[in-house]
């Protein structure tokens, strides 16, 4: 898969309530609010990160803390602030160095990971979001963590009518599945993290969505 670089990504704000802004709503299944980091003076949190047009969207439950940019305090224009990797690190530690780091390693291709991390990530391919609906449009979801399934209603017990999920590792801790009405893959995953997601669980990953 050819990947380029795009000079920005952005962080983009979506009404629940509007069916066309392009977000489609899993309100007929069970869905919890998730907490947010609570802002300070010189920090601000949104509810997605990445390129508005991502192929491959990243589901959390917490989005991350941003350096507040003055000329971008108006929602309406929180679309157009850029990321910086390194800042983005440096805020909020090293847990959310781990998190980028493996959507690094699952969507690099054949790419250094570290490279595409430090100067790819989030500008073209991806997107990180933290709201309780699934993207339409996008064609590979990832709902990381187990608060996350159930947040938005994918628990890998589901009706078969409705939803269907099968394992694809002997532990079932990685799930593959599919929800009426909704376009394109699910991959029910560990949360971002080394301990639960090693290297070789990664690569299983890696192949599926590749």
């Amino acid at each position: 898969m050819q990947r380029s670089n795009h000079s920005s990504a952005c962080w983009h704000t979506h009404p629940h309530h509007q069916a066309a802004s392009g977000i489609f709503p899993l309100n007929r299944w069970k869905a919890t609010a998730s907490a947010e980091p609570v802002s300070t003076s010189k920090t601000a949190s949104r509810r997605y990160l990445g390129s508005p047009c991502a192929s491959l969207v990243l589901y959390l439950p917490n989005p991350p803390l941003i350096e507040a940019d003055s000329s971008n305090r108006d929602s309406s224009k929180r679309h157009a602030t850029s990321i910086d990797i390194d800042e983005l690190i440096a805020l909020n530690g090293n847990h959310w160095r781990k998190i980028l780091t493996i959507l690094a390693k699952l969507n690099c291709g054949h790419n250094d990971w570290r490279h595409y991390r430090d100067h790819q990530l989030l500008r073209q391919h991806e997107a990180v979001c933290f709201d309780d609906q699934l993207r339409p449009g996008s064609t590979i979801h990832l709902v990381a963590g187990k608060s996350s399934w159930q947040r938005l209603g994918l628990e890998p017990d589901p009706e078969p009518t409705a939803k269907l999920f099968e394992p694809l590792d002997d532990q079932q801790r990685l799930w593959k599945g599919a929800v009426s009405g909704v376009q394109g893959d699910i991959y029910l995953t560990p949360y971002f993290d080394y301990r639960q997601f090693p290297n070789a669980l990664i690569e299983l990953l890696k192949k599926q969505i590749a």
